[in-house]
């Protein structure tokens, strides 16, 4: 019985190895995003923080929690990269008509740190575009559309 468990665990292991998509998307968002994160460095952000100030950039306003369902990071990432980007003026807050939520606008220092990311970002990207070629990167922006409609094709 132990030798067959083993034999199975074994033929799993060479599929996952082999197959498994899961894995194969974390290694590809890990490489792409230190690419961001290499050529963001010189302004002193991450990939992270550049999709955070252009969601609440282009909503103009909205809450930490409201973001959660277009970003798809989950609520302590976005809590940690809000809350270093307010304690450095990238961020400011509104009160909202909720007592235990804010409203967050990108402050005039996040506006010029998006602008002076430009350059870097675009390095990024056309380095990602490379690797993923036309027909790669069209698909990546379509299967997030479909995954969630927020996010434009």
């Amino acid at each position: 019985m132990a030798h067959d468990s083993h034999a199975e665990g074994h033929d799993l292991a060479r599929q996952v190895i082999h197959e498994c998509l899961a894995g194969r998307l974390r290694m590809l968002s890990r490489v792409v995003t230190a690419r961001y994160d290499q050529e963001l460095r010189e302004v002193g952000l991450t990939a992270n923080q550049v999709t955070i100030l252009s969601v609440v950039a282009m909503l103009e306003q909205t809450t930490p929690s409201d973001m959660q369902p277009f970003l798809m990071m989950d609520a302590s990432t976005i809590s940690r990269n809000v809350t270093r980007m307010i304690d450095n003026a990238w961020l400011a807050t509104l009160p909202a008509d909720d007592r235990r939520s804010h409203q967050l606008v990108v402050a005039p220092e996040g506006y010029r740190r998006l602008a002076a990311a430009r350059p870097a970002w675009e390095r990024a990207h056309h380095w990602a575009q490379e690797l993923f070629g036309d027909d790669g990167a069209a698909s990546v922006r379509a299967l997030t559309h479909r995954l969630n409609p927020r996010v434009p094709e």
